[in-house]
């Protein structure tokens, strides 16, 4: 444009003056550029600063070299409640209360170093009290002049937090203090914090800033230092310290629980109690009761206590163990006055003993019957009260029981001595009578089941075994006719000596040995007669001569056993019951002594032939809600082929011996209908039998809910 205007050339000196002032004025602003671009970015950030201080929760004010106060932000102004031009330009002792020009101003050297001042102060506001503050004061300077900026925050409600936090902790401390009961808190690396001063009379060589090892030995402070690893670990838990068996020293329990705080390592917190007085108290009344109890199991009188609540069994001594013949378990049992039946002196349940006890009142030597378990009559004198406690609670009822069965044995055995000759010869021809008529009812019986027996199709070869049951009842039969005969001959031959006044002491007492020999050979014959056919009609399943009661299964299974002996006397048998001793069911105990009674002649008669010595086990179990019997013996054992037909009616390998072919059916029959369950059988030649029976533990009651099943 100069060029074209002053129309001169490009190398005369207007254009070269003009070229080199444009050259530096483009120079002078790039060079400044950056200057002006930080400068305006600084005071964008200034703004921005300013606009935080001014609208932020701190109060924020700036002091120049004069101590005049240059600027104030909005909250300071409105939480104080003053205008700018209040403030600005004055000293800051018109807010600040703690503000000393001299102090601050000797200040300024040591803020210019880079330190930052923190103190406490109070602002005053244009109205109202004095508001504490913590305050701040920080340094800086421009290029030409230094400031201090102050930065404050209201205090107020965290001195009232702190105030209350003090009156807090200096109630706790003499609730603390005051307490009868020992405190204390460790770190956890057993250091002592604090204890109170109980706790300090009953350690008196313990203080704060002391550790576990410099107060205790140290076998004593490891066991503490690991009871508290166990607190960190489980939460609260209990210890005691004493020795349990020592009455003259102290005994503590103490209650240690963690106490967790943010940021720091937890710390264990203690409760001491001194129960040196309920430990020696407790310790006496084992000592009592083991006294007392010592002598109530001594006691040959049966003692039972019965719970007033339950009316269960609390506990009861060896004599009332062996008098009712209960075991431990029988706990759960029905109540003993329930065993107990009333005799002539008890007219109604009301007046039993033990019901009068439960009603509160006493009653003393009252005579009864006791029913056992094995059937046979104890004659007992009853005594029963009640117990009550101190605040005349009804706790529980006392029963004592005296066996007085030798005394009313010896008062028969008297009544016995005085009766009338007549009457005795009596009695004796009655019970002959009876005895006939009974025989004669057993065979009536035997031809009606036998005619049975051959009308069914099924058992139609029961013809060729009537011969046989016959034979076997031939000889109890005619032992018990031979018997009879003599006693009636020797009955005749005292009749006539007694009407011909002949009759001498020692005729009759031999007559009297006679008789009682006769009747009971008789007796004998007829029942192992009537044994016979029993077993016979066992075949009918249907057919239940058994109650159902509870019993305890061990107890009752070795009772069996016992009564069980072979026919050969020569056998000599070794039997073993194992199962749990205090398992009771409730059951027909009548149908499993005839099941294991089968088994164990079975295994007499045919496991053992030709043997002197056998071993025979029973063991017992509970699956569930299910019993499950396993018998075994150690006998010759059985072919595959007839262990498939063991059960079944009249399948016997010795009939030539006499066998029926009954025995197994029986049990079968007795477990599958009686008690509801199943058996099976195993053997081999030489390895013996096992019959598995698996019932249940609760036999139905209805034998028409069990589907019947005919063996074989």
């Amino acid at each position: 444009w100069i060029l074209y205007v002053v129309n001169v050339g490009f190398f005369e000196w207007p254009s070269i003056v003009t070229t080199a002032l444009l050259w530096l004025a483009v120079g002078f602003i790039l060079w400044r550029s950056k200057a002006w671009s930080a400068s305006l970015e600084a005071r964008k950030r200034a703004q921005r600063a300013f606009y935080s201080l001014g609208h932020g929760t701190e109060w924020v004010y700036w002091v120049d070299e004069n101590n005049l106060i240059l600027d104030v932000n909005a909250r300071m102004l409105q939480v104080l409640g003053y205008k700018a031009n209040e403030l600005v330009g004055k000293s800051p002792t018109l807010v600040d209360q703690g503000w000393i020009v001299e102090r601050q101003t000797a200040l300024w050297a040591e803020l210019a170093s880079g330190m930052v001042l923190d103190q406490e102060s109070f602002y005053q506001p244009a109205k109202g009290p004095h508001v504490p503050v913590r305050q701040q004061l920080h340094f800086f300077q421009d290029e030409n002049d230094r400031y201090l900026c102050v930065f404050a925050r209201d205090v107020s409600r965290e001195l009232e937090v702190a105030q209350q936090l003090e009156h807090t902790r200096g109630l706790f401390e003499l609730f603390l203090e005051g307490l009868s009961t020992g405190v204390f808190i460790r770190d956890n690396d057993g250091k002592f914090i604090y204890s109170n001063t109980m706790f300090r009379r009953w350690n008196p060589q313990i203080s704060a800033g002391k550790t576990l090892w410099e107060v205790y030995n140290p076998e004593t402070a490891e066991l503490f230092f690991n009871e508290d690893r166990q607190v960190i670990e489980n939460g609260p838990m209990n210890f005691f310290n004493g020795d349990s068996n020592n009455t003259d020293g102290q005994f503590f329990e103490i209650l240690k629980f963690p106490i967790f705080l943010p940021s720091s390592p937890p710390l264990i917190a203690g409760l001491t109690i001194d129960v040196t007085r309920r430990h020696l108290s407790e310790l006496r009344l084992t000592e009592s009761t083991a006294y007392l109890e010592a002598i109530v199991q001594q006691s040959p009188i049966g003692i039972i206590l019965l719970d007033a609540a339950t009316r269960r069994i609390r506990t009861l001594n060896k004599g009332a163990q062996e008098l009712l013949e209960l075991q431990n378990d029988f706990y759960a049992e029905e109540l003993p006055f329930e065993l107990l039946e009333i005799s002539g002196d008890v007219p109604a349940l009301e007046a039993h003993p033990v019901h009068r006890a439960f009603a509160r009142e006493s009653t003393t030597n009252d005579r009864m019957i006791l029913r056992r378990r094995d059937g046979k009559e104890r004659y007992v004198l009853v005594n029963a009260g009640p117990v009550f406690n101190e605040k005349g609670i009804f706790l529980a009822a006392i029963v004592t029981l005296q066996d007085i069965t030798e005394l009313r044995q010896a008062e028969a055995q008297l009544e016995q001595m005085n009766r009338r000759l007549e009457s005795m010869v009596v009695d004796r021809t009655r019970e002959l009578i009876d005895a006939n008529e009974a025989l004669k009812n057993s065979l009536a019986d035997l031809r009606r089941t036998q005619n049975q027996l051959v009308e069914s199709e099924k058992l139609a070869s029961l013809g060729g075994l009537v011969a046989g049951v016959a034979h076997e009842i031939n000889t109890p039969v005619g032992v018990g006719v031979t018997a009879a005969s003599f006693l009636r001959e020797k009955t005749e031959e005292m009749a006539g000596l007694l009407t011909n006044n002949q009759l001498k002491r020692s005729e009759l007492d031999h007559f009297i040995s006679l008789s009682l020999e006769s009747t009971a050979l008789l007796l004998a014959n007829m029942e192992r007669a009537s044994n016979l056919i029993k077993s016979f009609k066992m075949i009918s399943a249907d057919q239940s001569t058994d109650q159902r009661r509870i019993f305890g299964l061990k107890a009752y299974l070795e009772e069996v056993f016992v009564t069980l002996r072979p026919s050969d006397k020569r056998l000599h048998v070794q039997v073993r019951v194992d199962g749990d001793a205090s398992l009771e069911i409730s059951g027909y105990p009548g149908a499993l002594a005839q099941i294991v009674t089968n088994l164990f002649m079975n295994s007499c008669l045919h496991g053992f032939e030709g043997r002197s010595s056998g071993r025979i086990q029973l063991q017992f179990r509970t699956d569930g809600q299910r019993l499950v019997l396993i018998y075994t013996d150690d006998g010759k054992g059985m072919e595959t082929s007839v262990v498939k037909h063991v059960f079944e009616p009249f399948f016997t390998t010795r009939r030539d011996l006499g066998g029926t072919g009954l025995g197994m059916n029986i049990v079968f029959n007795l477990v599958r209908r009686k008690l509801g369950g199943n058996i099976e059988a195993w053997s081999r030649l030489g390895e013996g039998v096992r019959f598995t029976i698996d019932v249940p533990l609760t036999p139905p009651v209805n034998e028409a809910e069990i589907p019947s099943v005919i063996a074989g």
